[in-house]
């Protein structure tokens, strides 16, 4: 594998911007809260970027890497994960425009989890 990635807050920004996604899924279950929202980041290529997905796990610290012939999927679904690396890295290095708006939603449900407001 090489790694000769150079990622930055605002490189990671700016492949967010068209290559991610912020999606909050609903988990059907059959006690408690029937309804539990499932908070997702996640950016996806071709399996040719699979180094690079790797390596971007690595230089966070956090998150999955999920293959299959022919994508390769970045995706962070602990809550606390997103507390501690994702909602800090795009609070310091906005996106713009819809993406922005997605985030924004996306950090607000995922901070009400965290406060367990959700209940």
């Amino acid at each position: 594998m090489k790694n000769n990635f150079n990622f930055t807050p605002d490189w990671i920004s700016g492949f967010t911007q068209t290559d991610g996604s912020f999606t909050i899924s609903f988990e059907k279950r059959k006690v408690g809260i029937l309804y539990r929202p499932s908070p997702v980041f996640s950016l996806s290529q071709t399996r040719l970027e699979e180094d690079m997905f790797i390596a971007l796990q690595k230089h966070l610290g956090v998150g999955t890497v999920y293959k299959n012939r022919e994508a390769v999927t970045f995706v962070v679904k602990s809550i606390e994960h997103l507390v501690s690396t994702v909602l800090p890295l795009f609070d310091n290095s906005p996106l713009r425009g819809g993406k922005l708006e997605s985030y924004l939603k996306f950090r607000k449900v995922v901070l009400l989890m965290k406060d367990k407001k959700h209940l």
